[in-house]
């Protein structure tokens, strides 16, 4: 169940401040959005996922996620550069390791060209459903859920 991620990670793991936050978001939307039900298969895919990220990863996607929008930036450079001002990486290289990482775990849309200088759009930003799926579990939940 999504319960014994929670608890495997907590207890497996030292999880830095980021990862902590967005499981622990993940939690409380799953209780809100599931009905609560610890049998649903979603939120505990979404919390493997986490799991499995790293707190630089958190901070792209959740940047992303942020910006949003279509189409942007001219280029994978352009890109870069907006990213490692959101994320305050202040540098290219970090975005670009982040985001490899993320494509690889198919969370962030490929680069276009053989050169990788063209980008990929989604409804957000660079976004898989998959990735705008994990950003929402672990957007910080309504007042009301917080409440239980």
């Amino acid at each position: 169940t999504w319960l014994i991620e929670l608890i495997n990670i907590l207890e497996n793991r030292i999880p830095d401040p980021q990862r902590l936050r967005a499981a622990k978001n993940v939690f409380l939307n799953a209780l809100t959005r599931q009905g609560g039900s610890p049998n649903e298969p979603l939120p505990q895919q979404i919390l493997a996922i986490i799991a499995d990220l790293s707190a630089g990863e958190i901070v792209l996607l959740a940047a992303m996620y942020r910006v949003g929008g279509m189409n942007r930036y001219t280029s994978a450079h352009a890109w870069l550069c907006e990213m490692a001002n959101e994320t305050r990486f202040h540098r290219e290289e970090l975005v670009a390791l982040h985001e490899a990482a993320l494509m690889k775990k198919l969370l962030v849309l490929p680069r276009q060209f053989s050169d990788g200088s063209g980008i990929t759009w989604s409804q957000r930003n660079r976004l898989t459903s998959l990735g705008v799926e994990v950003c929402e579990f672990m957007q910080r939940p309504e007042q009301e859920a917080v409440s239980l």
